[in-house]
């Protein structure tokens, strides 16, 4: 019996490694710590903004923070979201002319008391303003947002067990005070997103396929168009027709693929695709399943696969990563599978440069199993990795006064690491500086510099970054 079950799982590992593109790749330790990612933009100069919260077991307070890298996964710019009494789960982030509006959750530990939490911060991640709007007993797990006619519509999940869900739809106005929030509902669901039908009717996915007017009113609800579950997303495709995504099961052996489907608003459905499947293995899409456009009317749809078992959890997941033309035929088909399992892939998006990056949480089974890093992973048009990176729970070890400065700039490290060099760049990421330092406080001349804006990052030894601060040269 034992000799069988070796020579299966001898062959079942050969079959996976045979079909997968095995695209490993790094990430850093994240100490005794756990730490989610909630959602990732882009801004205007291709810098990657996203949001996580961190928490150290389940009686300790959940603080967020948010995050801005380069295009090389150097980090930018850091901020630490603390409150001594509530938990902070920052769960989403939306990009205003201006400015940045991140949502999420507010609770006492008890989750007794639970509030949508609203924060406005400029493009430098400097808060400018926050509110809290309480929202019951019941704690949210899950926020989607959308900007429609100048208003904020949020979609969700509101869970008081593990097994009981019920849904959500939060209207706001930009700056943040409530309009309405509905949760009346004849049917337990779970919200992941919405999109505008047409001038009177907002359209939601979940379990079923909602419709509700602008005025948060349910007038309708149907079958999702091709059977696909709801853990993933919806976004509109034509005047006419919409795109949708979820788990698929495949008849008659009910193989779980990854599925993609084009439906109009008659729920006609119109074309669907799959993919996700490896040989023998078993095939299970986890969690999420994410869609984005690109510029060229491309469509990026990916989402976790199962491709057999680990040691120290029931599967282990690679990402699946499809591209396709706007009618949903195939352009290529890529899977990126690590050394260490991902736990899930939590969103993707399309990026400016025709590529895609996803994101979510990566779970090391042998060293941390108790931990959960957070990893990006950047490709670009033709589904070549150009960036892979996996974020620390530590925020800059980096101290930079004064700031604003004139002629000296003093820099005081925490970090343990022995330090090599700083490097001072101008937001454009051009070098103006660099100079070999072994202190970790030092003081160096910024006389001869322009005044401006400027970000100084330190490295070590091997050239990995300690960490960076921005600051302003008057």
């Amino acid at each position: 019996m034992l000799k069988s079950l070796s020579i299966y799982v001898f062959f079942s590992l050969l079959i996976m490694q045979l079909h997968a593109q095995n695209i490993g790749f790094d990430f850093m330790d994240t100490g005794e710590q756990t730490q989610r990612v909630g959602k990732v933009i882009e801004s205007d100069d291709e810098h990657f903004i996203f949001t996580t919260f961190t928490f150290t077991d389940q009686n300790s307070l959940q603080n967020s923070k948010v995050w801005e890298i380069d295009e090389e996964g150097e980090l930018v710019n850091q901020i630490t979201l603390e409150h001594e009494d509530y938990e902070r789960k920052l769960l989403t982030i939306v990009k205003q002319p201006g400015y940045y509006i991140g949502l999420g959750t507010s609770s006492t530990v008890e989750q007794d008391s639970n509030f949508l939490w609203y924060i406005k911060m400029d493009f430098d991640l400097s808060v400018i303003e926050e509110k809290l709007h309480y929202v019951g007993e019941i704690p949210m797990i899950s926020i989607n947002a959308e900007t429609i006619q100048n208003e904020l519509y949020l979609v969700g999940t509101l869970r008081p067990e593990a097994t009981v869900y019920y849904p959500y739809i939060i209207k706001l106005t930009i700056e943040g005070d409530m309009l309405l929030f509905q949760q009346d509902f004849p049917l337990n669901d779970a919200f992941s997103s919405l999109i505008v039908k047409n001038e009177e009717r907002l359209l939601i996915k979940g379990f079923r396929i909602w419709e509700a007017d602008f005025d948060l009113n349910i007038l309708s609800h149907h079958s999702a168009p091709f059977s696909l579950r709801p853990q993933g997303y919806m976004m509109k495709h034509t005047d006419s027709t919409f795109l949708l995504a979820g788990e698929y099961l495949v008849w008659p052996n009910l193989e779980q693929d990854i599925g993609i489907g084009i439906s109009n608003f008659q729920y006609d459905e119109i074309t669907l695709q799959t993919f996700g499947g490896i040989g023998d293995t078993v095939d299970a899409p986890a969690f999420k399943q994410c869609i984005d456009i690109n510029y060229l009317n491309e469509i990026y749809c990916a989402g976790n696969i199962n491709d057999g078992y680990s040691l120290y959890s029931t599967y282990n997941n690679s990402i699946g990563l499809v591209k396709y033309d706007n009618n949903l035929n195939k352009l290529w088909e890529r899977q990126y599978y690590p050394e260490d399992n991902f736990e899930r892939m939590s969103g993707l998006i399309a990026t400016s440069d025709n590529g895609c990056l996803m994101y979510g949480n990566i779970h090391n089974f042998n060293e941390t199993p108790d931990v959960l890093s957070i990893f990006l992973l950047k490709v670009d048009s033709d589904g070549n990795v150009v960036l892979n990176t996996s974020v620390p729970i530590e925020s800059s070890q980096l101290t930079i006064f004064p700031n604003p400065a004139v002629d000296y700039l003093n820099i005081d490290s925490q970090s343990s690491t022995d330090i090599n060099l700083l490097e001072i760049r101008v937001i454009n990421g051009a070098i103006v500086s660099s100079e070999i330092i072994q202190q970790h406080r030092t003081q160096i001349d910024i006389q001869d510099l322009t005044p401006g804006i400027y970000l100084a990052t330190l490295k070590d030894r091997k050239g990995k970054t300690i960490g960076s601060k921005k600051f302003v040269k008057l």
